[in-house]
């Protein structure tokens, strides 16, 4: 679960956003606790438990394939890229004489295989050298001296055995004479090796360890109920509709072919804030042809013109639309047209009245109704208001699911609309899950 929290018009900083993120609490639904923290600008909790949200999100990791055992599980890591790590050591205040260059490189050989690494055989350096690289199975050493600045530079590239790296540090600063006070060094992280024996033990412990934490248990109980009766769509219309402010509205239905077809027109004809309902059905040109045909374009141009010259006409008649609903059998080319108008400002704000929602429902939660949230983003995308708020239901019994798309506009409670929507709709369809 994550929320951000908006607080609009504070001193000085003007607006103040907190971000938060749980793999435990529901921050939408968690009972609040009151700490009796003293505040200037907020009202008491109890006057405003969703009033500062702005965004929540719910993912579930069986949802998004986090709880595959085998995947977390797997010891396979031979497609992976290799990293290694290079410390970079300055040494000062060296008391081990530096000047006698193959002495010195001697000792930190054998101070590496005291620390349980494999030195690989080497020419030795002459004694006069002031540098030279130490190979390893493990990585490599490089040595540079200054004797007279009593100074040693160490660069250690380790591509495997990653969690020696600091025991051998200290051994070599040791080794030279000098110790953390006058050591100064970091780490950045490099390209490694492929075909390094220690890499599956090095795999357990270089980086964060990534736990499950998030919950993979799926629902342990049974939820009763038909989605695709019309009396649940109606419960969903009519409470989704609840978003709406006021009364005396004009709503619009995008609908399929005819009346018969269109599962929320009663609802929403019904509904008490609604005057006046604007039936949009699929013109019979594109309700003849395939999303896929050659001239689909031509016709959808020709159906989207018809579409805002009813709109038109009727809002310069009886005023602005307050409500715009997609009807499941509204075909995925309506859905487009839909998205085309409402993503036109000049058509936003000849049409659209200033508080306005959005209902789009999708009776099966799959990838072929992907359009549809495709079509609340996008018009979400393109309007220019503030506040605005999208969310999704997702609606479900032990076997079947259905998600509305909600775009609401104007409304500073949002959420606290919301949250009424999700508990009537659970209550009155009596045992199924609703989930925003």
């Amino acid at each position: 679960y994550s929320v951000q929290i908006y607080k609009p018009n504070v001193p000085i900083i003007c607006d103040q956003i907190v971000v938060m993120g749980s793999n435990a609490i529901d921050f939408l639904h968690h009972e609040r606790k009151d700490h009796e923290v003293g505040t200037k600008l907020l009202e008491p909790i109890e006057n405003h438990p969703l009033k500062l949200f702005h965004d929540y999100r719910r993912t579930s990791a069986l949802e998004q394939g986090k709880c595959d055992a085998d995947e977390a599980d797997s010891d396979d890591y031979s497609f992976e890229g290799r990293s290694g790590i290079l410390m970079v050591a300055e040494v000062e205040n060296t008391t081990v004489p530096l000047k006698s260059f193959d002495s010195l490189i001697t000792k930190l050989v054998q101070v590496l295989k005291d620390g349980g690494m494999h030195p690989i055989e080497m020419k030795t350096p002459d004694d006069d050298a002031a540098a030279t690289v130490i190979p390893m199975t493990e990585g490599h050493i490089t040595v540079r001296v200054w004797p007279d600045q009593k100074y040693c530079a160490l660069d250690i590239h380790l591509w495997s055995s990653f969690n020696k790296m600091e025991q051998l540090r200290d051994a070599l600063v040791k080794a030279l004479g000098s110790d953390h006070s006058s050591l100064s060094s970091y780490r950045i992280v490099t390209g490694g090796m492929q075909g390094t024996s220690t890499w599956d033990e090095d795999h357990k412990t270089i980086g964060p360890v990534i736990e499950q934490t998030r919950s993979c248990d799926g629902a342990d109980y049974i939820r009763e109920g038909d989605l695709n009766s019309k009396e649940t769509h109606d419960i969903v219309t009519e409470e989704a509709l609840g978003l709406l402010q006021g009364d005396g509205a004009l709503a619009a239905v995008m609908c399929g072919p005819t009346k018969e077809d269109c599962k929320s027109l009663d609802a929403v004809t019904r509904h008490k804030s609604i005057d006046e309902v604007i039936f949009i059905p699929t013109c019979p040109e594109l309700a003849a042809a395939s999303e896929f045909s050659e001239n689909i374009g031509d016709i959808m141009v020709r159906c989207e013109k018809e579409i805002l010259t009813a709109l038109r006409a009727t809002a310069s008649s009886k005023g602005r639309i307050s409500a715009f609903i997609v009807d499941p059998s509204a075909p995925v080319t309506m859905v487009k047209i839909a998205s085309s108008i409402w993503s036109s400002q000049r058509s936003l704000f000849q049409l659209l009245a200033e508080h306005f929602i959005i209902v789009s429902l999708m009776p099966d939660h799959r990838d072929s109704w992907r359009k549809r949230h495709n079509f609340i983003d996008r018009v979400r995308k393109a309007l220019v208001y503030d506040p605005m708020f999208a969310a999704e239901l997702v609606i479900s019994s032990s076997d079947e699911t259905m998600e509305v798309g909600i775009l609401s506009t104007e409304d500073t409670e949002f959420f606290i609309h919301l949250e009424d929507v999700a508990k009537n709709v659970e209550r009155r369809t009596s045992g199924l899950d609703v989930v925003v």
